[in-house]
């Protein structure tokens, strides 16, 4: 499709193809991946407008079975470089392209006031903030983080695949991705669920740190993520991300 293009069909006619399958997340996949092959052969063929349009579809076909992919994608430095800033905003120190902006305010607008954090989330390692150690399994339970008024999920009440998904995000985006997230989120919201975001990732955070220096690992102290402690500050009524 992209080499169509280079004999004079207009990018925005690219809507994007896809085989007929039977399950959704391989169908959601295909879509994404095809996006993204539009978007590369842009690249390749230095035709901006090309790789643009295949980061116009991918943000068009985001839903929860992509979300995971598409921000490993949009995040990707490389890719990054090549599109350039589309779009700019105040709270990020660089430009973020238009997929990256896609997949953010798509997490906004799925996090509702009944959003239950799942703490055993595991941080994704295609978006992760914090470099990977070795390290002793936590001998810590769920029961034992548990924060003063805060109630423990009940048995055969078992936290929803998006929940799961949005805590793992939260707990695996650099500080500047998840501020963004935090500080657009209505303000009820905002006062439940900035308080335990921030206390799970400085707890992975000290864990990553700690397991690092027992190692002697450069990483412990070159590592930004790492040596940058985040904490809350309140503010009109809202609680927000700070780091020092």
């Amino acid at each position: 499709c992209a080499v169509k293009v280079c004999y004079g069909e207009r990018p925005s006619l690219y809507t994007g193809y896809i085989d007929e399958l039977s399950s959704e997340e391989a169908v959601s996949e295909i879509w994404m991946n095809n996006a993204f092959a539009f978007a590369a052969a842009g690249h390749l063929l230095e035709m901006t407008g090309v790789a643009h349009r295949g980061e116009q579809i991918a943000s068009m076909v985001l839903d929860w079975n992509n979300l995971e992919h598409a921000l490993s994608f949009a995040m990707d430095t490389t890719i990054q470089r090549v599109w350039g800033s589309t779009t700019s905003f105040s709270s990020f120190p660089c430009n973020a392209s238009e997929l990256l902006l896609s997949c953010l305010y798509f997490v906004i607008g799925n996090i509702s006031g009944t959003i239950r954090l799942d703490l055993s989330a595991k941080s994704l390692s295609s978006i992760n903030r914090l470099p990977t150690a070795s390290e002793a399994p936590s001998s810590r339970s769920r029961l034992s983080r548990i924060q003063f008024g805060e109630l423990p999920v009940e048995d055969g009440e078992p936290i929803s695949k998006q929940d799961s998904l949005t805590s793992a995000i939260l707990f695996s985006l650099p500080f500047d991705h998840v501020k963004f997230i935090l500080d657009r989120v209505p303000t009820n919201i905002n006062k439940e669920i900035v308080k335990p975001v921030v206390q799970e990732r400085e707890r992975r955070r000290l864990r990553i740190l700690n397991a690092l220096k027992s190692t002697d690992s450069a990483d412990a102290q070159l590592h930004p993520s790492l040596i940058q402690e985040e904490s809350i500050h309140e503010s009109d009524g809202r609680l927000s991300l700070e780091r020092s």
